[in-house]
C-alpha cells in the first residue's frame, strides 16, 4: 500500500510516521523549510505509545503536485 500524507505538520507527521512503521510505504506533501528538514533529518516523533525514527531518505517529499502521478497512491490523506 501506498499514502501520500498532505500536509506534514503535527498530524500529517503522526499519521505518516505511524503507518510508515507499520510497513506502508508513504510519502509528503509539503514545502519549504518542512520539507527541507524532512529531506536533510528524517522525521523523529516521540508520544506515549512510541517513539518513531525515520532516517532521511526513506520517505518522498514533494512540494509540486505536478511531480506526482494520478494513479500512484492507493489514498490520499
Amino acid at each position: 500500500m501506498k499514502v501520500l500524507i498532505i500536509g506534514a505538520g503535527a498530524l500529517g507527521i503522526g499519521i505518516g510516521a505511524s503507518l510508515k512503521d507499520a510497513g506502508v510505504l508513504v510519502d509528503f506533501f509539503a514545502r519549504g523549510a518542512t520539507k527541507d528538514a524532512i529531506e536533510r533529518n528524517g522525521i523523529s516523533r516521540t508520544g506515549w505509545f512510541k517513539d518513531i525514527f525515520i532516517p532521511a531518505g526513506q520517505v518522498g517529499v514533494y512540494d509540486d503536485y505536478g511531480k506526482l502521478l494520478a494513479d500512484e497512491y492507493d489514498y490520499v490523506i
